[in-house]
């Protein structure tokens, strides 16, 4: 309506001749625009430091995934297992795995009891005249007794095995086979047990329990179902020599002879079999040496990111002075560093430095000599795992416990979010506020032009109406003069 009613007058001829909408934009645009920079500095400062968390982040993540690197390859003990006879025997180790040369000979496989029944001419046909049918089942630990309900057929005989707790405990399991014999179906019970040769069994139909059929010749009686006509392999132990000592047992799957390693056996070996665990120093080394590296570059990205001066864009200088940063970086060179008390001859490690690694003035890590590094792998391997995989006793975190602090200040689950997280979410709140407070700005500024623009109209009409009546004036006064003339 202003602006409008400034355009008629202006047309006519009769306003003041300002451009009162150009002077009420840049009125309010002068008002405008010192508090809009301000908030606009706030808004590229505070997204400026999510990105520097961001960043700093993911460089925490990298250098916990070394950390991670590193304590998984002490899981096997920084040790190399050959084993000159695979095809007789498999050989897997733990973190507790020694160095050593072990012979080994595997003469006997321990294998499980397995008998097939005489042959049925159906599956579900009762074999009992409708009577349950009694089975008397024998083990190393005694006799026990089936009960299988009417009508017992090879398949409620098959169900009634394997829902016994007695043949479970034993390891006793039925299967119902069906082949074809000539073009007739037939049908046997499969029976097996578990390795071991103390594990066989014998499974029969109690005679006291068996009914003859109606109509059979009472002078040739039939006999009650065959459950363990045939015996396809017999229960036995494993049998087989570690060094100068032999060793039988149930299972094919030793463990607790040779320290740290498991074996399972699955053939027979052709003479001695060699099984070697040799110190793997070089990867355990190599994988010191990428840590090192990863720190070092942590560090370096910290310095730009607080560095005021910074030629990166973006990131270089968005956490100058940040409290959480500063907290971060000494937390975890404290956990780098470690006690200030260094090892004595003969004690553990307790820090880096005392495997040749030190933190130099410019908070880069190195590692001068491989000397006692080597000598620290070599000779006391268990104390490098500890030093990187164990917490403290006292309570105090240690080296081995930067992949959980760091967990900890990373983290962006919603249930259990991380110190940077939380800083990020903080400051995203703030970027927010600051977007609230440009859109108020704005709403204040284009309520300020609209005053400026009914005010500024106003004058242009009262600058109008003083012009008319001058001109009137002036007309009457030359008309009056005209007159007298």
């Amino acid at each position: 309506m202003a602006t409008s009613s400034s355009s008629i007058v202006s047309s006519l001829g009769a306003g003041s001749g300002i451009d009162i909408k150009a002077l009420a934009e840049n009125l309010v645009e002068a008002e405008r625009k010192p508090l809009k920079d301000r908030i606009d500095a706030k808004v590229k400062q505070s997204e400026a430091k999510i990105s520097g968390y961001g960043a700093l982040s993911s460089l925490l993540r990298q250098l916990q995934e070394e950390f991670k690197k590193l304590n998984n390859s002490f899981d096997s003990g920084g040790l190399n297992l050959s084993n000159s006879q695979p095809a007789a025997f498999t050989a897997t180790m733990s973190s507790t795995a020694v160095r050593g040369s072990y012979d080994i000979s595997v003469s006997q496989l321990a294998t499980d009891q397995r008998s097939r029944s005489a042959e049925f001419a159906s599956a579900t046909a009762d074999l009992n005249s409708a009577q349950p049918l009694v089975l008397n089942l024998t083990t190393s630990t005694g006799t026990f007794t089936i009960t299988v309900a009417s009508p017992a057929s090879p398949q409620a005989i098959k169900e009634a095995i394997n829902a016994d707790a007695n043949a479970q405990a034993a390891g006793v399991k039925a299967d119902l086979l069906s082949y074809n014999r000539a073009g007739v179906s037939r049908f046997a019970l499969e029976l097996t047990g578990i390795t071991g040769a103390n594990n066989a069994f014998t499974l029969a139909v109690d005679p006291s329990s068996y009914q003859q059929p109606q109509g059979a010749d009472p002078n040739n009686p039939t006999s009650p179902p065959v459950l363990q006509k045939d015996f396809l392999q017999e229960a036995a132990d494993a049998k087989f020599r570690i060094g100068n000592q032999t060793y039988a047992q149930s299972s094919n799957s030793v463990s607790g002879i040779i320290p740290g390693v498991s074996l399972s056996l699955s053939a027979l070996t052709s003479g001695s079999a060699t099984l070697k665990l040799s110190r793997d120093v070089q990867s355990t080394k190599d994988s010191i040496k990428s840590l090192i590296s990863s720190y070092n570059d942590f560090q370096t990205a910290l310095k730009e990111l607080t560095n005021s001066k910074s030629q990166v864009e973006t990131l270089g200088g968005s956490l100058v002075g940040d409290n959480l940063l500063r907290s971060i970086r000494n937390q975890i060179q404290r956990l780098v560093t470690g006690p200030d008390t260094a090892a004595q001859a003969g004690e553990p490690p307790r820090a880096l430095r005392d495997l040749g690694i030190s933190i130099d003035a410019t908070g880069r890590m190195v590692m001068p000599s491989e000397s006692k590094l080597n000598n620290a792998l070599d000779e006391n391997f268990a104390d490098v795992v500890t030093l990187f995989k164990t917490t403290s006793s006292s309570g105090k975190e240690k080296l081995g416990d930067v992949v959980n602090v760091i967990e900890r200040l990373i983290s962006d689950k919603s249930y259990d979010k991380g110190l940077i997280q939380k800083q990020i979410d903080s400051v995203g709140k703030d970027v927010q506020k600051y977007k609230d407070d440009l859109t108020r700005l704005q709403e204040r500024m284009q309520k300020s032009l609209d005053r400026y623009m009914n005010q500024f109209s106003v004058m242009e009409s009262m600058v109008g109406n003083a012009t008319s009546l001058r001109t009137g004036l002036k007309s009457s006064f030359e008309g009056m003069m005209a007159a007298y003339k």
